[in-house]
C-alpha cells in the first residue's frame, strides 16, 4: 500500500509528478484513457480524470532542457521552489506522467497511486500579488457607492392616468354617438 495524497475541492495551479516504472512498449496502453478499466486513472486510485490535463512522455524527449526547466517553463514554477529539487528531477530516467490539478475537476479526491505510478513531488505555480487598491483614475472616481439625487422622471406623473382616462372617456363617447342596434 503506498501513500495517500489528498486534492482539494476547486484545486488550482497545482502539478504533481510521479516516475512510471514500466517498460517503453507498455506505455501507450498505460497511458490510453479510452481503453475500458484506464489504467493511469486506476494506478491514481482514483474515479475520474481529465486525460487532458496529464502529460506521460519520456524524460530523454526533453533533451537538454531537463525536468526541471520544463516544469519551470511548461507550468510556471518558481525556480526557487525547485532550487533544492533541480538535481534529483535532471537526474530522473524514463518515463514520467505531470498531472495538473485540472485533472481532478475541481473535485475533491484521494489519490492512491499504486505500481507502476511512484510519486516525485508536486509543486504549485505562484499565485499573483492581487493589487486591491483603488485605481488612479478620474474616470473611476464615484463610479460605486455614492449615487447622485434621483433623476426626475421626463414623462409627468399625471398623464399616465390623464390619457387612459381619456381614452376611455373618448370610447365610450364614439360607442354612444355610433348607430347601433340595441
Amino acid at each position: 500500500m503506498s501513500d495517500r495524497i489528498e486534492v482539494p475541492a476547486s484545486e488550482t495551479g497545482v502539478v504533481r509528478l510521479f516516475a512510471v516504472d514500466l517498460p517503453a512498449d507498455e506505455i501507450e496502453d498505460f497511458a490510453d484513457f479510452e481503453r475500458e478499466g484506464a489504467l493511469m486513472i486506476s494506478a491514481l486510485g482514483v474515479y475520474d480524470l481529465n486525460p487532458s490535463c496529464v502529460e506521460i512522455f519520456p524524460v530523454a524527449q526533453l533533451d537538454d532542457m531537463g525536468l526541471a526547466n520544463y516544469l519551470i517553463e511548461a507550468y510556471s514554477i518558481d525556480p526557487a521552489d525547485l532550487k533544492d529539487d533541480r538535481t534529483f528531477l535532471n537526474n530522473i530516467r524514463g518515463h514520467v506522467a505531470l498531472v495538473s490539478s485540472g485533472a481532478f475537476r475541481g473535485k475533491a479526491q484521494t489519490l492512491r497511486p499504486y505500481h507502476p505510478l511512484r510519486w516525485l513531488g508536486t509543486w504549485s505555480e505562484p499565485r499573483p500579488q492581487l493589487d486591491l487598491s483603488p485605481i488612479p483614475s478620474d474616470a473611476a472616481r464615484d463610479t460605486l457607492g455614492t449615487t447622485g439625487p434621483a433623476e426626475r422622471p421626463r414623462f409627468p406623473r399625471w398623464l399616465g392616468w390623464v390619457l387612459p382616462l381619456a381614452g376611455i372617456v373618448l370610447g365610450t363617447l364614439i360607442y354612444l354617438l355610433s348607430p347601433h342596434n340595441g
